[in-house]
């Protein structure tokens, strides 16, 4: 009898170490499973994936990318957890710049290096049939809500015309004109892209609410995600 009762008790403490192995290297909670690509001098990459891990839809969010941009920030991240659900995974890059966040050459510079050197690497080998980098601009700068396709691939414009046609979101395609060369296109979203993953980035005005760029985000995220669950 006792034999059988420090079977039991050994059995269960390694059922427990097993279960703190398990968690420590792989948290999860309510809202997600965690893991952490990168912590720098300059700041932080965390990947987060959300709704069903086994969903056939999956779309990757990236936030962060420029840090004096915080409306496309947490109002994105909110409308992440609230839309992922059993039929689509969403995996979000969060990105936070610790390293002169609000300067806007080096803070922008971090935000793009991190993203170059943790979540392209990363994003590249996932099963995401979209990426969606998300920006917030000054009312002048573009109309709206937008997409922008810096690689032109056939995907990604034609999902983005796609948006466009169904929605009051506008669409800039590169029209090889352009005089301003983004950094952020040529470390980031054309890389993805060229990797075979339709990226998009996204957006939003900055003369709005909290509210209306999480509600105006969800209606993206579920437009894209039909798009490219045909």
């Amino acid at each position: 009898m006792q034999r059988n009762i420090k079977i039991i008790l050994i059995v269960a403490i390694l059922l427990i170490f097993a279960g703190l192995f398990i968690f420590g290297n792989n948290p999860t909670s309510q809202d997600g499973t965690y893991q952490t690509l990168a912590n720098e001098s300059i700041g932080t990459v965390e990947k987060c994936v959300y709704g069903n891990e086994k969903a056939a839809t999956s779309i990757a969010v990236i936030t962060g990318i420029h840090p004096r941009e915080p409306l496309s920030i947490e109002p994105v991240i909110k409308a992440v957890k609230e839309f992922a659900n059993d039929d689509v995974k969403i995996i979000h890059y969060k990105v936070t710049v610790t390293d002169h966040p609000q300067d806007y050459k080096i803070g922008r510079d971090n935000g793009e290096k991190l993203i170059h050197d943790h979540v392209n690497p990363d994003v590249t080998k996932s099963d995401a049939g979209a990426v969606i980098i998300s920006h917030s601009h000054i009312p002048e700068y573009g109309q709206g809500f937008y997409l922008a396709t810096p690689e032109m691939d056939n995907a990604s414009v034609k999902i983005a015309e796609k948006v466009k046609n169904e929605s009051d979101f506008n669409y800039y395609p590169v029209t090889g004109q352009e005089t301003y060369k983004s950094t952020s296109a040529v470390l980031v979203s054309k890389p993805i892209a060229q990797a075979g993953y339709p990226t998009l980035v996204y957006e939003m005005p900055e003369d709005i609410t909290n509210d209306t760029a999480t509600s105006k985000t969800k209606e993206l995220f579920e437009m894209v995600s039909r798009f490219i669950s045909k």
